[in-house]
């Protein structure tokens, strides 16, 4: 009996111990490297999700600047540096016809300081006045040659009344301009 006793526990304690080993030497650790690998897969996820939110918003900020910067563009206006810069007394200015129109007079004001400028910024104005006589078409092209132009102006008056000559529109249109100092070099 003690032999039968013997051989039972060899036959059922010997797997056991060998399954024992191969647990502690094999199942465990591969158990631990699982757990380790699905918390190393959670961060990854996490910060993959991450990255998908911010691209996503980089996305949207970079759609946000180029609406802003199409949005300057197209209605913002720039202020020259310096007299140089200016292009609106050349805009302005129409060839007399004799048809459309009839005359024509640019007066440019002394450049002084702008009162509005915002604090620690100089900004200069000067006064340009345009009178003309002729066509209301001819007065409406020069107020429309003062909305194109991409410098920083604004109209200050604008009086139209009708002319002595027949089909003459007698139009003064004050404009404010305004520009940088030039820096001396």
């Amino acid at each position: 009996m003690n032999r039968f006793l013997r051989d039972s526990l060899t036959i059922a304690g010997v797997p056991t111990a060998v399954g024992a080993v191969v647990l502690g030497l094999y199942v465990l650790p591969t158990y631990s490297r699982a757990a380790e690998a699905r918390q190393e897969a959670a961060r990854l996820t996490k910060a993959t999700d991450e990255y998908i939110q911010q691209r996503a918003e980089l996305d949207r900020l970079s759609r946000e600047v180029n609406s802003m910067r199409a949005c300057v563009h197209t209605e913002c206006r720039g202020v020259p540096s310096g007299q140089d810069g200016s292009r609106l007394v050349d805009s302005v200015t129409r060839p007399i016809n004799g048809h459309t129109l009839l005359d024509q007079t640019l007066r440019v004001g002394n450049t002084e300081s702008c009162p509005a400028a915002p604090e620690g910024t100089t900004l200069l104005q000067r006064e340009i006045k345009i009178e003309s006589l002729g066509s209301f078409e001819s007065a409406f092209e020069v107020l429309h040659a003062i909305d194109l132009d991409r410098n920083l102006n604004r109209i200050k008056s604008v009086s139209m009344t009708r002319g002595t000559q027949s089909n003459g529109l007698n139009a003064t249109i004050v404009v404010n301009e305004y520009f940088m100092p030039s820096e001396a070099p």
